[in-house]
């Protein structure tokens, strides 16, 4: 099964990507993560700590290294931040013609804008493995450790509208070209609890298995 996580910032993409590997053999592609930790200009790196959105061309060339590496390997993926344009997301149909791999489904989280706002100023980051988590825990879930921060793009009330007005401006469109490939969306009402978003997903998806 490979899964795209589709949704705002702060939607729970990430965390439920990582609830979704304890019931489905897959590796999740993150990337944002990818993206941070790769060989990026100065200016391409104060992009992305300010919410801009990084060359298409870039973007395309990460990912697609990621998952041929993943379907050589005989791996599934779950994809997390990509594809954030009409252009990668043509790019994706093209590297699933050319790595011989098919999308299952489109996963659509619901939130609204204040939950965003909530969520967004009250995470951090992990500074050891870069996972993300609420500022109340203190310590990072995924490794223990303590050296947490919070993430430059989540600071500015300025920054986390640009976010949500980049996801706006083509929210609908990505959708449709997933919907016109007769690839199922599924829409998941995330502004509830980690829990029962985590018991949706489970249920819905195990229908694909």
């Amino acid at each position: 099964m490979n899964l795209v996580m589709f949704g705002p910032p702060g939607s729970g993409k990430g965390t439920q990507s990582s609830r979704i590997c304890s019931y489905v053999s897959a590796s999740v592609v993150d990337c944002g993560k990818l993206l941070r930790v790769a060989a990026l200009t100065m200016r391409q790196s104060e992009d992305l700590k300010a919410g801009k959105l990084l060359p298409d061309e870039l973007v395309i060339g990460v990912v697609r290294e990621k998952l041929r590496e993943l379907i050589k390997v005989g791996d599934n993926f779950i994809l997390d931040g990509f594809p954030r344009s009409v252009v990668q997301c043509h790019a994706l149909f093209e590297m699933s013609s050319e790595l011989e791999f098919e999308i299952s489904c489109l996963v659509k989280f619901e939130v609204s804008e204040r939950e965003i706002f909530a969520r967004l100023l009250d995470r951090l980051v992990c500074s050891a493995c870069g996972a993300l988590h609420d500022v109340v825990l203190g310590r990072c879930v995924s490794c223990g450790s303590v050296e947490c921060e919070r993430r430059s793009d989540d600071l500015k009330v300025e920054i986390i509208k640009k976010r949500l007005m980049l996801y706006g401006a083509v929210e609908r469109d990505i959708v449709n070209l997933f919907r016109s490939r007769s690839i199922k969306v599924l829409s998941i009402d995330a502004g509830r609890s980690v829990d029962e978003v985590a018991a949706d997903l489970r249920t819905q998806l195990l229908m694909f298995i």
